[in-house]
Parts: C-alpha cells; sequence; structure tokens
C-alpha cells in the first residue's frame, strides 16, 4: 500500500454479526479492503448532491430509469435496445419537469392526466402497450416510486 495513502486512512473498528464477517471473509480479499471497496460502491450508486432540488428529482429519477432498464434489457452502455429504453425514459422525465409556461397557458402537467398520458406514452401508443406498463408499474412497485422532493414541497 503506498505511503500516502496509509497517512490519510483512519483505522477503525466494526462489529458485525458473526454471518457477516464469514461472508466477507469468502470474498476472497482483506476484510478492510472488503469493506472499503463495498461502502464506496455504496456511494457512487447514490444520485450525485445537487443544489437544485428539481435537478436532484430529476438525477433520481433517471438513476431509477437506468436501474431498471438495465434489469431487463442489460446495461443501457453496452446494449443499443437498453440504450433507446434509457433515452426514452430521460426524455420523459425531463419533459415533466418542463415548466409549465412551456406547456401552455393555464395546464399543470402534473395535475393534467391527458397531459400525463401523452407525457408518457406519446400519441400513437396503444392502449395494449399503455395497459402493460401501468400494470408493470404496478407489479414491481414502480407506481410507489418518488423521487426525493424538492424543498419547496417539504412540510
Amino acid at each position: 500500500m503506498a505511503r500516502s495513502r496509509v497517512m490519510n486512512d483512519v483505522q477503525t473498528a466494526v462489529r458485525m454479526p458473526r454471518e457477516l464477517y464469514e461472508r466477507l471473509q469468502a470474498a476472497g480479499r482483506p476484510i478492510g479492503e472488503e469493506i472499503r471497496q463495498r461502502l464506496e460502491a455504496s456511494f457512487a450508486a447514490e444520485p450525485p448532491v445537487t443544489a437544485d432540488p428539481k435537478t436532484a428529482q430529476l438525477l433520481a429519477a433517471i438513476s431509477k430509469v437506468a436501474g431498471e432498464a438495465s434489469g431487463y434489457f442489460g446495461r443501457w452502455h453496452e446494449r443499443p435496445y437498453a440504450f433507446r429504453v434509457l433515452h426514452g425514459g430521460i426524455e420523459a422525465a425531463s419533459r415533466f419537469f418542463k415548466p409549465s409556461d412551456d406547456v401552455g397557458p393555464g395546464r399543470d402537467p402534473k395535475a393534467d392526466k391527458a397531459y400525463m398520458v401523452e407525457l408518457f406514452f406519446g400519441e400513437n401508443e396503444s392502449p395494449e402497450t399503455i395497459g402493460r406498463v401501468l400494470a408493470g408499474m404496478a407489479l414491481t412497485g414502480w407506481a410507489d416510486f418518488k423521487p426525493p422532493q424538492s424543498e419547496e414541497r417539504k412540510p
């Protein structure tokens, strides 16, 4: 290990159940290194922190779409179809946050169900496709997904 890293490291003790300790041992790396790598990976999985709450909501939605797309179609950066799925999700998510002045006078995109259908499904989508998507959302818990709320919406 490089001397500069040793100088910047902090030694700590972690209490854990024996079963977890044994699973870490079985990973094949020194336990401290295994814990360090897993902690770093868990922080890397979090959406980036941003001062703008709407951007945080958008990034959380994109992260969720990317994760779901990967689960069904493979990694977006390795599979063209998964990339197109993610691209469509990013486009829909960004339109969701489009300022309401751009939508049309007096139209609230979050309250207008016809607008939401148009936003997420497009004007040419079949009722069967819309039904399959809604069923998938209901059955997988996607309907319960709530991106982090902006400061202005918190009580």
